[in-house]
């Protein structure tokens, strides 16, 4: 079993989101995104604790303020096994806040709490693409007017087992 923790936009805000991403998935021949649009705060990880304890100490975490941010078009990682076409906020500092913030709870619940590539705040639109199709994608997009400012409300703990095609939430602790 697998845990993630992550800020998920409501499905209400990503609608519009979600279309986009329904309109260019196919170019991404190995395309698979588990989880709706969200922001990942520690990346998946192999559990330390059982579901039920994970979820006592999630919940343990300190509170957090509820807060917003602006999304302004699309960049990509490139030239990685795992290209990715993606929005970014304007402004990074309130995840890198919550990440510290839940920084002890990830280390008690996470068995890899280390970041492969440095935490970088960001809505996936279409992953696993290979470079050149990453490349056109970027191309149509800039086309695309997006600008939207998205709330984000809570903070959540998801598993997956091996044969879960989705990550499920088992824990969300609402920012104030």
């Amino acid at each position: 079993m697998r845990y993630l923790i992550a800020m998920p936009l409501e499905l209400s805000q990503a609608e519009d989101f979600i279309k986009l991403r329904d309109q260019y998935k196919g170019m991404a021949p190995r395309w698979k995104i588990t989880l709706g649009p969200h922001i990942t705060i520690f990346r998946p990880s192999e559990f330390k604790l059982d579901k039920n304890e994970a979820i006592k100490v999630f919940k343990s975490a300190p509170g957090f303020g509820r807060f917003n941010q602006q999304f302004d078009g699309f960049e990509a990682f490139l030239n990685y096994s795992n290209n990715a076409v993606y929005s970014e906020p304007l402004d990074y500092q309130k995840f890198h806040d919550i990440k510290a913030a839940y920084e002890a709870v990830a280390q008690k619940i996470l068995q890899d709490t280390t970041e492969v590539w440095p935490f970088h705040p960001h809505l996936t639109l279409v992953n696993r693409l290979d470079e050149g199709p990453a490349r056109q994608l970027l191309q149509k997009l800039e086309a695309v007017k997006f600008e939207k400012k998205y709330d984000f409300s809570k903070i959540c703990l998801y598993k997956k087992d091996k044969g879960d095609p989705l990550w499920v939430e088992i824990a969300c602790n609402r920012l104030a």
